[in-house]
């Protein structure tokens, strides 16, 4: 019996509280216009303790203005800035169903000025497989990986060194795997 009351008790406190809402109910399904209800009175809760605790601390700066100085016609004000989220435009609400199809028109690329046009215009293919081959020579010709780090880092001193680390390790996996494929 004592506990039934002590259950009553707290639903009733609850009820005044929460305002008898989604979070004070009982029951276990909710429904959309619950929650809204909800979300309601929870966003007026939220704006009533905003303007209490404005108010108690404007009424705080006024009395220490008035023990600080003298004749003060105006007092500072405190408030909460309020944000107000913005509603997404059509785009942003879009942006999170990309389809690839749609892909370009969010990842446009910016135009070409006239140095990109020229850049894309050089023909340095030839240069690279010359260098690849130059590359591809010394690693056949050396007898360990370090020996071809150390001649390529002495040849392609303008190359960094882990770049050059890189290529060499490509290539050692190219030539295992080709080797596997051999045999």
């Amino acid at each position: 019996m004592f506990m039934k009351f002590i259950k009553y008790a707290d639903n009733a406190i609850s009820h005044i509280v929460l305002g008898g809402t989604m979070s004070s109910s009982d029951s276990s399904s909710g429904s959309y216009a619950r929650d809204k209800t909800h979300n309601e009175i929870k966003e007026a809760y939220h704006k009533a303790d905003m303007n209490l605790i404005s108010e108690t601390v404007n009424d705080l700066i006024k009395k220490i203005c008035n023990l600080n100085f003298s004749d003060l016609k105006e007092y500072p004000m405190f408030s909460f800035l309020e944000i107000i989220p913005s509603t997404p435009t059509t785009t942003e609400n879009n942006s999170t169903n990309i389809s690839r199809a749609n892909f370009k028109e969010y990842n446009a690329k910016k135009p070409l000025d006239h140095i990109d046009v020229q850049l894309n215009n050089l023909d340095t293919k030839d240069i690279e497989n010359e260098t690849l081959k130059e590359i591809e020579q010394i690693i056949s010709e050396a007898d360990s990986y370090q020996e071809a780090i150390t001649i390529l880092a002495e040849q392609y001193d303008n190359i960094p060194l882990e770049e050059l680390n890189s290529t060499v390790s490509r290539y050692i996996a190219n030539a295992t795997i080709q080797g596997e494929i051999d045999e």
